[in-house]
């Protein structure tokens, strides 16, 4: 707004001075009337002031969006997000389900479709929150051009460089109950309570004298609605204390005490009477039955403070949230911060896949990546046959599949065994042998049903992890093997 008011000034005419007002009476020097002028086309075109004035403010208009309706609105802008590194991590239960399925199926599967499965079951997932690891500076690293070419001309005198410390990483607070986490401590505090007040507190209500006197308004307050009572009242300013720091602490105490309404309604009057003529009582659940009950919400948030709070938050700089958990969050910058870290894995499942590499090679699981640069995971260890010295199925069987990477059961039997019946001695034969192969890794089998030697097309395998290893190279786990032996 501020930038199209200065627009418009640019148009207004300047004040005529001296002789120009004298030639302005009089009609201009010319007896016509103050006009201005613009070009249309090829022709000269007359308007008057006014006219000139609006057809510049039409253009400016247009110029700047268009109509009325595309006007610039200013919008508060996000606030920003924190210098936190979010990390995905899948969780130990769905991890043995998937690594379970992998060992039954007996075929490899790609691993960024299981990191993509991951990612869809919060779940199986868990985020963790840690600092951001320092980034390499190379400009500080091997200097700017002129820096460089500085010390060229004067090697004896390098420049003197002071490096900056970095500054701490931000310290977050956690629920312990429910696990969600907050960037400041009052705000998990005031969390906690809340959410969580059945657990420690139970309230009884019971009717009393409703106040006294007489009252000419009533306190509102204009967020929530709530009527805080009058003004005059003894229990007015420790309500008003209690809801804003539970509340509105975001506003200054001063400035959510100007913002309340002083109402002046003989029906909300008689309204807070009747709430003012229930009182509740609160008992702490731990206590015995003698314990003498607590008879306002501040001295229940005191005890609370003094007995349960230490115990219910944990702080740290590196936090573990559960994937349900923070899907919602409830601050609103970290849940941002998740969400779009969500997003880009979605898209680029990389940091999930590697740490997916890790973890199924300690489970007993082969990691392989072929030619055209796809990782993928399988229970058999990969194992090339040289077909020489074997038997004839067998050959024909690796020679097709040399011949015609990636074809299908179908396309080997249509091939090798073309117009015979699927009971026929020779496609048994043919189908055992394939059986065989695939169970020793000579033959890689897909979750798509294709079919690839482990020779040229495979350029890495990353074998188990030893102490999982066994010899007929299927995934078990170590406590159930032990079990078993004894």
């Amino acid at each position: 707004m501020a930038e199209r008011s200065d627009d418009r000034r640019r148009f207004r005419p300047s004040r005529p001075r001296g002789g120009e007002r004298r030639e302005e009476r009089d009609g201009g020097r010319d007896g016509k009337s103050d006009r201005m002028t613009r070009r249309h086309g090829e022709e000269r075109v007359e308007v008057p002031f006014e006219g000139a004035m609006a057809a510049a403010t039409r253009e400016d208009r247009s110029a700047e969006g268009g109509a009325r309706g595309d006007r610039i609105r200013f919008s508060r802008s996000p606030e920003p997000l924190p210098d936190l590194a979010v990390s995905f991590l899948p969780e130990r239960s769905g991890l043995h389900l998937v690594a379970r399925r992998i060992a039954s199926a007996a075929c490899a599967f790609p691993l960024f479709q299981i990191a993509a499965f991951f990612l869809n079951q919060p779940d199986h997932l868990s985020v963790r929150l840690s600092p951001t690891p320092p980034a390499s500076n190379s400009e500080n690293e091997n200097g700017s051009e002129e820096e460089r070419t500085d010390s060229d001309q004067s090697e004896n005198n390098p420049p003197v460089r002071q490096a900056q410390s970095p500054l701490p990483p931000p310290v977050l607070f956690q629920c312990q109950i429910c696990k969600q986490v907050y960037q400041d401590r009052g705000r998990v505090s005031a969390h906690v309570f809340q959410q969580h007040f059945d657990r420690w507190y139970r309230k009884e209500e019971q009717e009393v004298e409703p106040p006294s006197g007489h009252f000419s308004s009533v306190a509102r307050c204009p967020f929530s609605g709530e009527l805080l009572g009058p003004p005059n009242h003894h229990a007015f300013e420790e309500r008003l204390l209690y809801l804003h720091r539970t509340r509105f602490s975001h506003l200054s105490l001063e400035e959510y005490r100007r913002r309340l309404e002083n109402v002046r309604d003989p029906a909300l009057i008689e309204e807070w009477r009747k709430m003012a003529s229930r009182k509740t009582r609160y008992f702490v659940v731990a206590a015995s039955e003698e314990q003498s009950p607590l008879e306002s919400i501040e001295k229940v948030e005191r005890h609370f403070q003094e007995h349960y709070l230490a115990d219910s938050i944990r702080g740290g700089t590196a936090l573990t949230i559960p994937g349900p958990v923070a899907h919602a969050l409830d601050d609103p910058a970290l849940r941002r911060l998740v969400q779009e870290a969500w997003r880009r894995a979605m898209r680029f499942p990389l940091p999930l896949s590697i740490t997916l590499r890790l973890m199924f090679r300690h489970m007993g699981l082969h990691i392989f990546k072929t030619e055209d640069g796809t990782h993928y995971v399988t229970a058999i260890m990969p194992s090339p046959l040289d077909p020489e010295g074997t038997a004839p199925a067998v050959r024909e069987i690796l020679e097709f599949l040399a011949a015609h990477p990636r074809a299908t059961r179908s396309d080997l039997l249509g091939a090798l065994r073309a117009g015979e019946e699927p009971d026929s001695p020779g496609v048994r034969e043919l189908t055992a042998q394939l059986h065989w192969l695939r169970e020793k890794g000579h033959v890689i089998e897909f979750t798509g049903g294709a079919f690839i030697l482990p020779g040229s097309a495979i350029r890495r395998v990353q074998p188990a992890h030893p102490e999982e290893r066994r010899e007929n190279r299927r995934p078990k786990a170590a406590g159930e093997r032990r079990r078993r032996e004894g």
